[in-house]
């Protein structure tokens, strides 16, 4: 390897180093050859990469705890309505179209198919908490968004008999 070679693997290592590469192989045949030829020149780049990606993770995980500190992280819910034929046939297109219009934060929005509660729709399904909702309409949707969505509370008369036998055990305190 020419002196020129050497001095561009050299630049290029700089380059990524500048760029914030974080890992730089010492097993791989072009730095062991540059080693060999400038080991100094090498071991800088090394050590220069280490410090920048310890540097970058250091900011990251500060920015992270600053993160966790502000603001306690929700879990994500995820609500599912049911689109199949039955459910389809009783509006559950529509329920889900009041689904996305509702501006609900941490909450995804999904169609999903059937529930294997036929007969009961439209139905949706609220995860990870495990409610299910029955023969809602899309004017009651922004209700199941403001209490359970954004509140925490599912609205008990609204949950499906076969499936919540006891909803008061949704009432608050419960």
């Amino acid at each position: 390897m020419s002196q020129l070679d050497n001095e561009q693997l050299v630049d290029d290592r700089q380059e990524f180093s500048a760029l914030g590469e974080k890992i730089i192989d010492v097993n791989n045949p072009d730095i062991q050859a540059q080693k060999e030829l400038a080991p100094d020149v090498v071991e800088s780049n090394i050590v220069a990469s280490n410090i920048v990606a310890s540097e970058q993770g250091n900011a990251s995980n500060e920015l992270n705890n600053e993160l966790n500190e502000a603001e306690p992280q929700k879990t994500q819910q995820h609500v599912y309505v049911c689109q199949y034929r039955t459910c389809k046939k009783d509006g559950a297109e529509k329920v889900l179209a009041a689904f996305l219009a509702e501006d609900l934060p941490n909450v995804i929005v999904s169609e999903c198919g059937c529930l294997g509660l036929c007969g009961s729709g439209p139905m949706i399904v609220v995860e990870p908490d495990d409610v299910y909702y029955w023969r809602v309409r899309a004017s009651e949707v922004a209700a199941i968004a403001e209490h359970h969505l954004r509140g925490g509370e599912p609205i008990p008369s609204m949950l499906h008999p076969r499936v919540h036998p006891d909803p008061q055990q949704f009432r608050s305190g419960n």
